[in-house]
């Protein structure tokens, strides 16, 4: 299985996922491809849990920037902002999951997990990842935890 520290960008996050997934007893991940004639903004893939249904799940990585300002962030796209919103005032969950390439030693055995919404109500397209900071994952198996907490989703409210 792939560690976590050795993710380097948004394809290796998938690889992370994807091999540390258990179709056989959590159900299958629903990978959403871009393509042209997709949809602008769709989250990367879709987690099934248990508590509560199918969780859409934007993938991002940060720690690439020059400036420390711009280490510490993760840019989101107005699309992804807008779908994330949407799902939110339809009531559904959704998260981002971001790996942190060199800001933070601490922080490369583990991936990053928040609220979609709250990531996508960031008024300029940048998020600061402390909210990241707040809760991580240090497997695939954390990861699908947290998704199926309820603790997790009451501290964004």
């Amino acid at each position: 299985m792939q560690e976590i520290q050795s993710i380097q960008n948004e394809s290796d996050l998938r690889a992370w996922l994807r091999a540390g997934w258990q179709d056989n007893r959590w159900g299958p991940l629903i990978w959403i491809e871009a393509a042209q004639g997709g949809t602008d903004g769709a989250p990367d893939v879709i987690i099934p849990t248990e508590r509560f249904g199918l969780i859409p799940v934007e993938l991002k990585v940060y720690g690439r920037g020059t400036t420390k300002s711009e280490k510490w962030s993760v840019q989101v796209r107005p699309p992804q902002k807008r779908i994330h919103k949407l799902l939110y005032e339809c009531g559904q969950k959704s998260a981002f999951v971001a790996a942190d390439l060199g800001c933070s030693v601490q922080n490369r055995n583990s991936v990053g997990v928040a609220c979609g919404n709250r990531v996508a109500s960031a008024s300029d397209g940048t998020f600061r990842v402390q909210a990241f900071l707040q809760r991580r994952a240090k497997s695939v198996s954390d990861l699908r935890g947290l998704l199926n907490s309820e603790e997790f989703w009451s501290m964004w409210r």
